[in-house]
């Protein structure tokens, strides 16, 4: 879910109207399911075969992006520990993560905050890739937006496969060519 799909920009769990927004999002988007008994988002599994979605809520639990804690969260703990659970026991060949954020990409770089991503909750985003790798789950693919243009993100990783994002958004927008920078893009 976009910020905008949930409220005002860069909302988080702090949003007065978090409860009207998620029934709300109910009324509208038919997800399989709205997050756990006890845990309430909009994040959802849903099996396509051998393709398999794993649909995120980045704003229900999500911390405040420039605060100073060093363990504040994007995901929630009990949403992340769900999305483990649910990958560990997978049996997709492709298991496509969705999120409303930018989940791998560093922008606009490692060492500056700015920009809304997971790049902003640095224990969080390394504790989970460092757990993917750990448990060797194969076929992960992250899917993004956000950000108003497309970006695609490869993250190497010693002994495994690259992981790789896709950041669009909206669908009809353009790619910013590597050469160029745009003024208005993180």
């Amino acid at each position: 879910m976009d910020d905008h799909d949930y409220g005002p920009n860069n909302s988080n769990r702090d949003f007065a109207l978090k409860g009207t927004a998620l029934e709300l999002f109910r009324d509208y988007w038919a997800n399989p399911s709205y997050g756990m008994p006890g845990v309430p988002g909009v994040f959802a599994r849903v099996p396509l075969g051998d393709v398999e979605l794993f649909l995120l809520d980045d704003r229900y639990h999500r911390d405040d992006d420039a605060a100073a804690d060093p363990g504040r969260t994007m995901l929630g703990a009990a949403q992340l520990e769900w999305l483990k659970g649910a990958l560990r026991d997978s049996r997709a060949t492709f298991k496509l993560v969705a999120n409303g954020s930018r989940m791998l990409s560093d922008r606009p770089s490692p060492e500056s905050r700015g920009g809304e991503g997971w790049h902003n909750f640095p224990r969080e985003r390394q504790a989970f890739l460092d757990w993917l790798a750990t448990e060797r789950i194969d076929g992960v693919f992250f899917l993004s937006g956000d950000i108003h243009y497309t970006h695609l993100t490869e993250r190497e990783r010693p002994g495994t496969y690259p992981l790789t994002e896709l950041t669009c958004s909206p669908l009809t927008a353009r790619v910013i060519p590597a050469h160029s920078r745009c003024a208005r893009c993180p």
